[in-house]
């Protein structure tokens, strides 16, 4: 089964092994997206199988940004089987903490002007 891949409405898959080289957006890029499996419209005939249609983020005339934080502590996770096995360890959950940021900016390459005529 061939599947297909979408973004903003051009193919990216190759047309002689069926796949995706790249999938070529980020997180950050992604406006939205859509994943088809199955009794989808006829406009998507030449695929047999998934079908992932995404659609990337606009550009405008003025600066913007996006930050994210993500934060992973012992009180989300569980003990493993083999830790509470062991009786060094008296019911108690290994240290773990995992800390990730990051951020995007954006802007205009070229700044769109009015045009005036005199």
């Amino acid at each position: 089964m061939a599947s297909q891949y979408n973004i903003d409405g051009g193919n990216i898959s190759d047309q002689v092994v069926s796949t995706a080289r790249q999938l070529g957006a980020s997180v950050e890029e992604v406006k939205e997206f859509q994943v088809l499996t199955n009794n989808y419209n006829a406009e998507y005939g030449q695929s047999g199988g998934l079908i992932l249609n995404v659609i990337t983020k606009s550009g405008t005339n003025g600066i913007h940004g996006d930050g994210h934080y993500y934060t992973r502590g012992r009180n989300l996770t569980a003990n493993t089987f083999f830790y509470n096995q062991d009786p060094n360890n008296k019911g108690h959950r290994p240290p773990f903490h995992k800390y990730e940021g990051g951020g995007t900016l954006g802007g205009p390459i070229i700044k769109k002007t009015a045009l005036s005529f005199s």
